[in-house]
């Protein structure tokens, strides 16, 4: 009979034959004879041990055999819910940052999928949310369809598995998708809103209570579902939530209200020159032409299913395009064809100021991801309108104006006209964001010098400057922008609230970019210790006062004039920390005056050239980078000599092994290095692709003496996903977020040879911040 140690190491070379043949032993309940909740080491069970041993090359395989074993009464044998190292359970195992994204989607479906004899969902996705909840595992990890099947998971009695809104270290998840940059996405951003997801501060107070205790994990035995329980989210339900889990909250007053305003605000956005018949054609060709591939929706549909479900739902559709929507008095053909131009819309102006404020200033269109988004999101509404209103028969009539609410809903916080409120207590934050689009759109529309004045002006304490004489005028228009919108949602009281407080309405932002980076420079603390640096800080700050001047440049003009001085202060300020942060290696001489010497021409950099700040930041990146290449070097050859050292002793192919990886990086690294400024700058994605390539060649047989390489994944694909400061931004928000990288991902004490590779690692990660910049 097979031991759990010759299990263990089945597991860790991949051997699915014999993980077979183990299981297939069973005894008289039909459970396997070796027990594979116990003895896995740290790891406990065999299934969290398959998916923490070697993350980055995880057998799918093996872990479903796992999952598949069931005993004579149709129960699952492996424990699912157990918790391993640092606590974590198996659908964290599963959202780790080495498994590749394809991977990680089936990985985390199987588990979820894994049902008991009643089809009762065995894994408990509440476990230990108050460690490290998965929503914000799939976050930070930048995977949107881990993200959209965890949102989509749901309890036996019709109840979301996980909360959206609950606070976790004091945000939400829509908090920390605005705040980091593995959130400052749009996928992310839309994903979570659609889902209900709001920010803190819009959460009512008794929700926004803390998830600190560790929730009890449920038992093996769940109750059968309730046939007609409430749909809610448990003590912690947000109104947003609740409308998206109940489909006829589509009809609510507060949902009808402003579905008519939003109607009445595209309609004069675009109605002017609308082309309902082409609009229609071009909905019809998506439906037709989508990659249903690419849906994470309801997955037990194959993707010819989901085409087939678009297909009909826009068939019912086109049965009554002539008939009137009672709420805005528009027929369904007009409506469908204004909500086409909503999502076909690539001006940036129509875009909420959260999502611009995540693409890059530079450009005049959005991005064509942002259009693929909403182009998603209305297949999927067509999808879910053909399983909720035809489920009763084939020839069933749609709801038309149930319909329309849920494609708006869609579009929701996607377009600037389009505003969805999901219950009355969403309806006053909503209304609250009114006067920032009126004021920016009546702005718009004043000549540039007039733009510049009242911007100038706007926080002088005057009531004849031209922004007081601005905001007075604009009370009346915001006022009626808030009636359309709102109707009777909003008293009278209400909309005097809002506009009463003119004199406290936010600056308008005319340039998304220019707007956050004077921001940013004027929080940047002064600098009483280095004086040379105080005047860089000084110049930037006067050059930032003076952006809204009475000039004819362009706001765009503004920025790429201030913009590339602040980019230049920010790179040197990161080189100076990251040099702060270089360890000097005991008993290397060498070492500690190489570092002794860049700490001090960090130290005196901002007096180099006291004009230039680019002449500054690139004589500190030579600096910096000539540092990086000799520990890259030094550590290819220290890998190279223990290749040598383990060739004479009885490891002769593990020492092979090492030394011609050794020498191969070596060479790749040589030649990329003797190529000029410019010509690294070009290469230099290449250059890091081929690098971490040659890296991984050798996966299977360093894998084979336990050289754990899903460590050296963890920084290299964070390498891989930008240069310079944005990659030390990165890493260190990723740190602070898991609580240490090796704590969260390295579970074993390494082997010397480990450590060799792990200093070629983090040596290749830092020169990152130098080079590429």
């Amino acid at each position: 009979m097979a031991t759990t140690r010759n299990f263990m190491d089945a597991i860790s070379c991949g051997n699915l034959e014999v993980v077979r043949a183990v299981v297939a032993v069973r005894d008289e309940r039909g459970i396997p004879r070796l027990d594979l909740n116990v003895g896995f080491g740290e790891a406990g069970t065999a299934l969290l041990y398959a998916l923490s041993i070697n993350p980055a090359n995880v057998d799918v395989q093996i872990v479903q055999v796992l999952l598949n074993v069931r005993d004579h009464a149709g129960n699952p044998v492996v424990d699912i819910n157990h918790r391993g190292p640092f606590g974590l359970t198996a659908p964290h195992w599963a959202l780790k940052s080495e498994i590749h994204p394809a991977r990680r989607r089936r990985l985390l479906q199987s588990i979820l999928d894994v049902r008991g004899p009643l089809g009762e969902r065995i894994v408990n996705l509440r476990a230990y949310e108050a460690v490290y909840p998965l929503l914000r595992a799939a976050l930070y990890i930048g995977d949107i369809h881990c993200l959209r099947i965890l949102l989509d998971a749901r309890l036996e009695n019709g109840e979301w598995a996980l909360n959206v809104n609950q606070v976790w270290r004091g945000t939400t998840l829509l908090d920390d998708a605005l705040a980091t940059p593995f959130g400052a996405d749009q996928i992310m951003v839309i994903t979570i809103r659609e889902a209900g997801g709001l920010c803190k501060r819009d959460l009512p107070l008794d929700q926004q209570v803390e998830l600190r205790a560790p929730l009890v994990p449920v038992r093996r035995a769940i109750p059968a579902p309730v046939h007609g329980a409430a749909r809610i989210i448990g003590n912690v339900a947000g109104s947003a939530q609740q409308f998206n889990q109940n489909p006829q909250n589509t009809h609510d007053d507060s949902v009808l209200q402003t579905v008519k305003g939003s109607l009445a605000a595209l309609d004069e956005l675009y109605g002017a020159d609308l082309d309902e018949e082409k609009a229609i054609t071009e909905i019809e060709a998506l439906v037709g032409n989508f990659d249903y591939s690419s849906l994470v929706i309801d997955q037990s549909l194959s993707d010819a299913e989901k085409k087939q479900c678009a297909k009909d739902f826009f068939a019912l559709m086109k049965r009554h395009l002539d008939f009137l929507h009672v709420h805005s008095d528009l027929r369904f053909k007009r409506i469908y064809a204004l909500m086409w131009k909503a999502v076909i819309d690539d001006n940036l102006d129509v875009y909420p100021d959260d999502i611009r404020r995540t693409i890059d200033p530079v450009l005049k269109k959005a991005p064509s991801r942002l259009v693929q988004i909403k182009k998603s999101s209305l297949i999927e509404k067509f999808i879910e309108g053909a399983r909720e209103y035809r489920a009763m028969g084939v020839d069933l009539n749609i709801c038309d104006g149930g319909s329309i609410n849920k494609m708006l809903e869609g579009l929701n916080c996607a377009h600037t006209s389009i505003i969805i409120c999901t219950g009355q207590q969403s309806i006053k934050p909503a209304a609250n964001q009114v006067p920032a689009s009126t004021l920016k759109k009546l702005l718009k529309e004043k000549p540039l010098r007039l733009q510049r004045k009242i911007l100038s002006s706007w926080d002088v304490d005057d009531e004849k400057s031209e922004a007081a004489e601005f905001r007075r005028a604009s009370v009346s228009v915001i006022d009626d922008d808030l009636q359309r919108q709102f109707g009777t949602l909003l008293t009278e009281d209400d909309r005097n609230v809002i506009t009463g407080q003119y004199d406290y309405f936010p600056l308008p932002v005319m340039h998304d970019g220019l707007h956050q980076l004077v921001e940013q420079i004027q929080k940047i603390p002064n600098d009483d210790i280095n004086a040379s640096r105080q005047v860089f800080i000084d110049r930037i700050r006067e050059q930032a006062s003076h952006v809204y001047d009475e000039s004819d440049r362009s706001f765009q003009d503004e920025y790429q004039l201030l913009s590339p001085e602040m980019n230049y202060f920010n790179k040197i300020n990161e080189f100076v920390l990251e040099i702060s942060k270089i360890k000097e290696k005991k008993n290397n001489v060498a070492h500690q005056q190489n570092v002794a010497l860049l700490r001090q021409k960090a130290k005196d950099i901002w007096a180099v050239n006291k004009e230039n700040l680019k002449e500054n930041y690139i004589d500190l990146k030579g600096h910096l980078r000539k540092f990086r290449m000799g520990e890259l070097d030094e550590a290819i050859e220290k890998m190279k000599d223990y290749g040598a050292l383990l060739k004479k002793s009885d490891a002769f192919q593990k020492g092979q092994v090492a030394l011609d990886l050794a020498t191969r990086l070596k060479e790749k690294a040589s030649d990329f290095f003797a190529k000029d400024e410019e010509g690294m700058k070009k290469d230099y994605q290449e250059f890091n692709k081929d690098f971490t390539k040659t890296l991984n060649s050798k996966n299977k047989e360093m894998a084979q003496y336990r050289l754990a390489w899903g460590a050296i994944l963890d920084n290299i694909v964070i390498a891989l996903t930008g240069v310079g400061i944005l990659f030390i931004s990165v890493k260190l928000i990723y740190s602070k977020m898991t609580e240490g990288r090796a704590l969260f991902f390295s579970q074993q004490k390494k082997t010397e040879g480990e450590a060799k590779v792990e200093n070629i690692r983090h040596a290749f990660a830092n020169l990152s911040s130098a080079c590429a910049a």
